[in-house]
């Protein structure tokens, strides 16, 4: 249980902390690839089923889980920590 806590502690105080990194111009690069290893390594179809364990890119960096959405995927997210599922809605 401690591990939990610790986790959650961590994540929600890097979260506060945390700048916006999706306009850098390395973001693109990262989505770039991330798109073409799920591409190339899961043969994902229209209206997959994706489930994202963490939305730590969605809230700061490239938004895949967004762009699959857009695509045509059913996507889901979760993740520990409130102020990252903040960061999603502002």
């Amino acid at each position: 249980m401690n591990d939990f806590r610790n986790n959650y502690i961590f994540w929600e105080r890097t979260g506060k902390s945390f700048i916006d990194y999706s306009a850098a111009p390395t973001t693109a690069y990262y989505f770039s690839e991330e798109l073409n290893a799920v591409k190339k390594n899961f043969h994902l179809f229209n209206g997959a089923k994706l489930l994202k364990l963490d939305l730590w890119n969605e809230a700061i960096n490239t938004n895949i889980l967004f762009k699959l959405a857009e695509l045509g995927f059913n996507c889901y997210g979760l993740d520990i920590s409130p102020s990252i599922i903040c960061l999603l809605y502002t």
